[in-house]
């Protein structure tokens, strides 16, 4: 169930319950994210991601377009953050996994994004307390008791299908403005075009950079960048 929080701001928040395990996924903004990464451990990835364009036909119910899943995404826990590397990523969904299972409560991070084409989930365990070694942070870990391979397995899988079974709810109602993605690193373009989302990967670095050209002449205005000198004048305008 999605929720808005209103704490010292608004926060989206969203009630899973499966197997008898309750879970509840907070938004975060990048500093909280950031700042909680620097007291957790980040734990073993087993490759659970999509290779989009590898995919089935458009219209297959069990998978969504990179383009789908951004928008779903940005339905259920607001805007992407900028927390991506944009050569090779075009959204970034940072998160706080709350776990209770067995009567106990357990904080994880994780982190929803794009890359190169698919969309991967990477968890970390956030340590209340101080860690041991500095390093802790980047010394990758085999999974705790608590949630194990099979148990982050079994999660993915229900979340991806969460966002899926979410997204043929209320598509007809979702925004669909146009907008383009472009991951550089392999000539893949995403996005929503005159009410259709769409996904495309180019061999040729040429016409990657075509199609990217004229879909901005077609839907983006001329863009007017400011001088250094015009931003530090407004800056300091009054003073």
């Amino acid at each position: 169930m999605l929720r808005v929080v209103k704490q010292d701001r608004e926060r989206y928040k969203l009630d899973l319950e499966s197997e008898g395990i309750k879970y509840e996924v907070l938004r975060l903004d990048s500093s909280e994210y950031i700042s909680l990464r620097h007291n957790s451990m980040p734990i073993k990835d087993y490759n659970f991601h999509f290779n989009l364009y590898f995919r089935k036909p458009y219209g297959c119910d069990n998978e969504l377009y990179l383009a789908e899943l951004m928008v779903i995404l940005e339905w259920l826990l607001g805007k992407s953050s900028a927390l991506y590397d944009d050569w090779k990523c075009g959204f970034s969904f940072p998160t706080l996994l709350v776990i209770k299972k067995n009567e106990e409560t357990y904080f994880y991070l994780m982190h929803i994004y794009d890359f190169r084409g698919s969309i991967e989930f990477h968890f970390y365990k956030v340590i209340e307390g101080t860690l041991e070694k500095p390093d802790d942070t980047d010394v990758i870990r085999q999974p705790f008791p608590e949630f194990d391979e099979e148990d982050i397995r079994y999660f993915t899988s229900y979340f991806y299908g969460y966002l899926v079974g979410y997204y043929r709810t209320v598509k007809s109602i979702l925004p669909k403005k146009n907008f383009l993605k472009a991951i550089d690193s392999n000539h893949i373009i995403y996005g929503c075009e005159d009410g259709e989302f769409f996904q495309e990967y180019y061999d040729s670095s040429e016409t990657y950079q075509a199609e990217i050209k004229a879909f901005k002449e077609k839907y983006e205005p001329p863009s007017h960048k400011e001088s250094i000198t015009d931003i530090i004048k407004q800056i300091r305008n009054g003073l």
